[in-house]
């Protein structure tokens, strides 16, 4: 299911430099984001979504349509309903088409009155002004349908040269729920490798479902950051002690070492397995020249690539090692003719992240790219490599983030000093 919330790289350039989480919606969508055309239907017919509501008794409060308007029909009016899973109506509004689309392909914004849904709910949208709404092509989802009214019903998908496989309408639903809370103690005000500043995490939240508390390690002069572990919670309370050994992450290609890039210490691997997937970090792949995509690289306690994923969490390489770990019985010789990376012709690039504040607007900049080289066997020649943090203070941000994507953002109480003389 692609949801689109918090990418690694967005996840740390917003990350806010203050101590209070602001409160903010969540946005839930099932395209890529890139529109590959639109379509008006017109009618009783429309366009609908089907959304799972991240958490029972969620607050719909905004729709998001990717649209734009015939400019040879600029009267009509449009129309957006909320259905609950069985169809029936809970809230519908309608309005001149004019007053949110133009004769541009833009976002449009409606706003709802906190409409409470669970499990699965569906928002449709009936275009009587001619508007033009846009669509992902490509592997869908399958969220996508065909609606019409009176009785409410989803009609068998008829639409000529769009197939249901190969189309995503874009429509988002944004919403809320209770927000996590927590403390951010900074326990030592110093940091080397034979003794890590160690950070507490005190979180509840009034759902329940806490998942996750992640750390970051921000330079005070530069804003780059150096350092994240990342831990899963649960509950309605927990508590996490995270630490930072005053290190960094560089990459090598076994040629030559480049950095300092992001990793994070992965702290939510299964045991079974987090020796393999002790680290990731975000890259950015290029499988073959013009096919480039957002990935994953997984790395062990010794620093080798075992694994490099997509966002959808499709493998485009793994690791021998971490095949025998979860599927003992695969040939792996067989797996690994049907991978995605071509050696010798694939590159990757990591990633080195700022956050925003003062005159710095935060940035992403890319590290590489290397050349995918060597063998399968070798993790293609790729190692990380943990360094020494240079001198100078350091603070240290928590992100918590529950079952409903909310996520909270906090700075710790005190700086943390790294001396090197």
């Amino acid at each position: 299911m692609r949801i689109i919330l918090i990418l690694m790289t967005i996840l740390v350039i917003g990350l806010a430099a203050s101590n209070a989480g602001s409160a903010s919606l969540v946005s839930l969508a099932y395209d890529d984001g890139v529109n590959e055309g639109a379509l008006w239907l017109g009618g009783q017919t429309g366009h609908a979504v089907i959304f799972t509501a991240p958490v029972d008794n969620w607050s719909l409060s905004q729709v998001n349509i990717l649209g734009m308007l015939n400019e040879n029909d600029t009267s009509g009016t449009f129309a957006v309903e909320v259905w609950d899973q069985n169809l029936g109506l809970l809230y519908r509004t309608s309005d001149r088409a004019s007053a949110y689309f133009s004769g541009d392909m833009k976002w449009a914004q409606v706003d709802l009155p906190d409409i409470v849904v669970s499990g699965e709910f569906l928002i449709c949208v009936f275009e009587y002004g001619g508007v033009f709404l846009g669509f992902d092509a490509g592997e869908s989802t399958g969220r996508s349908a065909l609606v019409s009214r009176n009785p409410n019903y989803i009609m068998n998908w008829s639409v000529e040269n769009h197939t249901r496989n190969q189309t995503d309408w874009m429509i988002r639903a944004s919403g809320h729920s209770p927000e996590p809370d927590f403390e951010v103690r900074v326990l030592s005000g110093s940091a080397s490798e034979k003794s890590p500043a160690i950070v507490d995490v005190e979180a509840e939240d009034p759902d329940g479902n806490l998942e996750s508390v992640t750390l970051f390690i921000m330079d005070n002069t530069t804003r780059e950051i150096v350092w994240s572990e990342s831990r899963e919670i649960e509950g309605g309370k927990a508590e996490s002690k995270l630490s930072w050994p005053a290190a960094t992450f560089s990459i090598s290609d076994g040629i030559e070492d480049l950095g300092p890039i992001y990793a994070v210490s992965n702290g939510r691997a299964a045991e079974n397995v987090s020796h393999l997937i002790a680290y990731y970090a975000p890259c950015i792949t290029e499988v073959r020249e013009n096919q480039t995509i957002s990935t994953r690289a997984y790395f062990g306690e010794d620093g080798s690539l075992n694994a490099l994923v997509d966002s959808s969490e499709m493998a485009l390489y793994i690791s021998e090692d971490l095949m025998d770990a979860t599927d003992p019985d695969a040939d792996y010789a067989g797996v690994w003719k049907n991978m995605t990376i071509v050696p010798d012709m694939s590159k990757i690039a990591f990633l080195r992240m700022s956050a925003p504040g003062g005159d710095n607007n935060g940035s992403t900049e890319p590290v590489g790219p290397l050349l995918l080289s060597g063998t399968a066997s070798s993790g293609f020649d790729i190692e990380l490599e943990k360094i020494s943090a240079g001198s100078g203070e350091y603070v240290a941000i928590v992100k918590v983030m529950d079952g409903a994507y909310n996520e909270v953002t906090r700075i710790g109480d005190r700086i943390i000093n790294v001396d090197r003389a």
